[in-house]
């Protein structure tokens, strides 16, 4: 970090130094041309000048470009990191449901062993419920994105919240860097699994849709909610606007920046127990 603003100075100082260079150049030939100042080789005078001139933009050029390998390497590293994280989470919950299963198996014996049918009946079904509730490995084709959507879907259903995952299309042509969808796609997760947690645990529900048309890939992120008020909906990417208080109020905002910045559209619908964000891309 210190090196990139090392550099971005260095830059700075180059081009204030060329600048002030070039204006002596243009100042000195005004002179020379009107007589008021004469060097004893002007043919010399100007070359030095020139080569200054030519030298500093070429070591411009150069640390300009070091600059961005160095930013590119930061950014992939930054990368790298988050989606070390996301597998990190992904193991522990592997592990966590191998563990369960184990507890469950042993606690099937035991009933088995016992005799008691009665009660391995009851404890079947209610395995059985639970194990309808693992959803598929997400595939959308990009690995970043898969990672992510399979630890917040698991996070959601971990908080007994319901979660229906429609993936129609795949989304590797997309263009936009995994980075910044990764970015929308989990600030819009974690604002709905936010809002359904304040319901109670038969009315909370996530719906995650992503599809294409002849021009748009489109992702759907809905859930139920309490009822939100119309200038509540029209202000929601307000920067600094929130509805959880203050010191909030900069993801939605974000996630509209970033979404303007891959030439994407964002839009926001609610019914009196749901709200839907609409996310379209272009897809030339």
């Amino acid at each position: 970090m210190n090196n990139k603003y090392l550099s971005l100075k260095t830059v700075v100082a180059f081009n204030i130094i060329s600048v002030f260079l070039l204006t002596l150049f243009i100042i000195n030939n005004f002179l020379v041309s009107n007589q008021i100042f004469q060097p004893i080789d002007i043919r010399i005078f100007n070359l030095i000048f020139g080569l200054f001139i030519v030298l500093l933009n070429v070591l411009d050029i150069f640390i300009i470009r070091e600059l961005f390998n160095h930013i590119k390497k930061d950014y992939m590293y930054k990368l790298k990191q988050i989606e070390l994280i996301n597998m990190r989470e992904m193991n522990d919950l592997v592990r966590e449901q191998r563990h369960d299963l184990l507890n469950h198996m042993q606690i099937i014996y035991g009933l088995l062993k016992l005799k008691k049918y009665d009660r391995l009946e009851e404890y079947l079904l209610e395995f059985g419920k639970e194990t309808e509730k693992l959803k598929p490995l997400v595939n959308t084709g990009v690995p970043e994105v898969d990672i992510l959507l399979q630890f917040k879907i698991n996070k959601a259903l971990r908080l007994n919240i319901d979660v229906d995952l429609t993936i129609k299309c795949k989304i590797d042509n997309l263009k936009i860097n995994p980075f910044d969808l990764n970015k929308i796609l989990s600030n819009l997760l974690d604002n709905a699994i936010d809002a359904t947690l304040e319901l109670e645990e038969d009315k909370r529900f996530i719906g995650v849709n992503m599809f294409q048309t002849p021009m748009d890939y489109i992702f759907t992120i809905e859930n139920s909610c309490k009822l939100l008020e119309k200038h509540t909906l029209n202000r929601i990417f307000e920067k600094n606007f929130s509805t959880k208080g203050t010191s909030r109020g900069m993801g939605l905002y974000i996630v509209k920046k970033i979404v303007e910045k891959n030439n994407g559209e964002i839009t926001v619908d609610s019914a009196y127990d749901k709200v839907i964000f609409t996310v379209m891309f272009p897809k030339n």
